[in-house]
């Protein structure tokens, strides 16, 4: 239902007292442009793990992300640098995981208006996506990769010519 629009049948269906249920308010209120709410709902999910230390790096990147849609870059940068680091902490620095994240700082930096760090986070991100597209294009069936790879708007000599960007 959240991807139709349909935002009260989905609250409908949503356990709020899970994680997940609470993460999807979140979303649901964003989309709304609701983002104090969404602000609100967050702070609570992270008081509420940092009571349990535990460190959820999607979560303060989520922050993050609403203060740059609130125009509040400042407050935005550090919280989502913090994400990225955590993430390639868990993952490496290359993994598919990242490549949203890595998007996320880049447009903060664009916003601050460090335009050589936002290329460079760009290019690191479109890299990312290349070499996933690299490693998961091989399995599909010769006749099917053309395909594939036209949602992505990109030939497939491209993909694989792409594998270092200038």
């Amino acid at each position: 239902y959240i991807s139709l629009g349909k935002y009260d049948s989905a609250k409908r269906l949503i356990d709020k007292k899970t994680l997940q249920g609470q993460l999807y308010m979140a979303h649901i209120a964003m989309l709304n442009q609701k983002l104090g709410k969404a602000e609100q709902i967050i702070k609570r999910l992270l008081r509420i793990q940092k009571k349990m230390d535990v460190n959820n790096p999607v979560l303060v990147g989520l922050l993050g992300s609403i203060y740059w849609w609130k125009g509040e870059s400042k407050k935005a940068l550090p919280l989502i640098k913090e994400s990225v680091s955590e993430l390639e902490k868990l993952y490496g620095i290359d993994h598919p995981s990242l490549i949203q994240p890595v998007i996320n700082l880049a447009m903060a930096y664009y916003r601050l208006q460090n335009y050589d760090e936002t290329e460079r986070l760009l290019r690191r991100s479109l890299s990312m996506q290349f070499k996933r597209i690299q490693e998961e294009a091989i399995y599909l069936p010769v006749s099917q990769r053309l395909d594939f790879l036209s949602t992505f708007g990109i030939s497939y000599a491209a993909i694989f010519s792409a594998t270092n960007l200038h």
